[in-house]
């Protein structure tokens, strides 16, 4: 029985987040894993058991924290804090997660996880429907308002991602001006 190694599994987790994120998870395969790891296939499935294993393990710590920031219940309301906090939060897990949270949105195609993108934007759009909308003067205000504003906000996000992925301070200052612009008309109401 072979003894796995930590190190081997850290380079084999290294080189699977750097070919996700060039590539997706569809067109990417474990021999091409293996190779970037300095590695065999076979000693790959011995750490892991499957691609999808593989992958569940690269974008896991982002998907631990992301359920756990939008875990708030949905009957109360939001007040200033926790707009405050929800903001924060978010800056937080973009920075230090931020190549694991590509993958899970632009690269997760054909994996178990590829629908994430659009639950997010589900659960924001409902969110904003019973938070944000109603704080609006309008009181004629089309159904479809907190989906368009879901999918702008999480568009926006992959947005500077892409734009400022290699530079943590641009990256930092972006999404802190665009979630304190996105929020603020919310922020000022309450």
């Amino acid at each position: 029985m072979q003894v796995q190694k930590e190190h081997v599994r850290k380079r084999i987790l290294s080189s699977a987040q750097e070919e996700f994120l060039s590539y997706g998870y569809k067109d990417v395969s474990i021999r091409q894993i293996a190779k970037k790891a300095n590695t065999t296939a076979g000693n790959i499935y011995s750490y892991f058991p499957s691609k999808d294993e593989l992958f569940k393990q690269v974008i896991c710590p982002v998907l631990n924290h992301l359920e756990k920031l939008l875990k708030f219940d949905a009957d109360d309301n939001f007040s200033k804090p926790d707009i405050t906090y929800i903001t924060s939060e978010i800056s937080k897990l973009f920075l230090s997660y931020k190549k694991e949270f590509m993958i899970l949105l632009t690269g997760s195609t054909g994996s178990a996880f590829e629908g994430t993108k659009i639950k997010l934007t589900s659960l924001a759009a409902d969110r904003f429907k019973k938070e944000f909308i109603p704080l609006l003067d309008d009181n004629d205000i089309d159904d479809n308002l907190s989906d368009i504003l879901a999918v702008s906000f999480v568009e926006g996000l992959i947005s500077i991602f892409n734009i400022s992925h290699n530079d943590d301070k641009k990256l930092e200052i972006l999404l802190k001006q665009y979630i304190d612009i996105f929020f603020s008309s919310v922020k000022n109401e309450l």
